[in-house]
């Protein structure tokens, strides 16, 4: 999986390259763990020791020569013998045992002054054309939102539990919060509450756990997401493959 759109190249990271590993691991650093916990030092790297389970997609700035954009990706064939990350919140055995390798998305993250729409598009580009080259059957992976409240979301939970639950039998396994705050949502509330990858997620039909993990080491409130390649949204399907080609 390789291409390039515009002024950036998008592949996957070398994994024998110890400089550009460090370089995914400071952005991951920067702009995804700080953000949802400002007590963290200055500089630090996020190497959480599961990158050598995983492949990475990178999207390099090529008039800049930096990394701008990442997605993490494990499979089956990469985690070997362990497990997925996200079942250390989630389980997962439905997907694990769906007869075909599926991908754990995360570590979504866009430099801050790339935020405006186009990198996140490259990214889910990519991940499309790597499910499509490896025949993988579900994306799943977790968002998640910040703190540790998840009655602050009441509205946006109630809204994915009347719309958006999955058939498929996952789960929080501890830390557990239901999506019962509320009876009724109200969408103008929806709107606030709802998350830009959550915004992602859901424009490609996806479905999601019927409750969700709370993360107190990472700030968070965790729901997992899960998007079924064969019952994907074909029209956004379509306009991500005009960056491929």
């Amino acid at each position: 999986m390789e291409f390039n759109y515009k002024n950036y190249h998008i592949r996957m990271l070398d994994k024998n390259n110890k400089q550009e590993l460090i370089e995914v691991q400071k952005l991951r650093y920067d702009y995804l763990l700080k953000e949802f916990n400002n007590e963290l030092p200055e500089d630090g790297l996020d190497d959480d020791g599961y990158d050598k389970y995983c492949e990475s997609i990178i999207i390099i700035d090529k008039e800049k020569g930096k990394i701008v954009g990442t997605y993490r990706l494990a499979t089956l064939k990469t985690i070997g013998d362990a497990k997925f990350k996200t079942e250390g919140e989630f389980n997962c055995d439905a997907i694990r045992n769906c007869g075909k390798d599926s991908i754990e998305l995360g570590r979504a993250v866009v430099h801050a002054d790339y935020r405006n729409g186009i990198i996140i598009q490259l990214l889910w580009a990519a991940i499309f054309e790597y499910a499509y080259e490896n025949d993988c059957k579900y994306l799943f992976g977790t968002c998640s939102f910040h703190g540790v409240d998840p009655s602050k979301y009441g509205n946006l939970l109630c809204y994915l539990k009347k719309n958006y639950l999955t058939d498929l039998d996952i789960y929080a396994t501890h830390n557990v919060y239901e999506f019962d705050y509320l009876d009724e949502y109200d969408e103008a509330k929806v709107k606030e509450e709802i998350a830009g990858v959550i915004k992602s997620y859901l424009s490609f039909d996806c479905k999601f756990a019927r409750n969700g993990y709370i993360d107190y080491e990472f700030n968070s409130c965790d729901v997992l997401t899960v998007v079924d390649m064969d019952n994907c949204n074909q029209r956004i399907l379509q306009r991500m493959k005009r960056f491929v080609q």
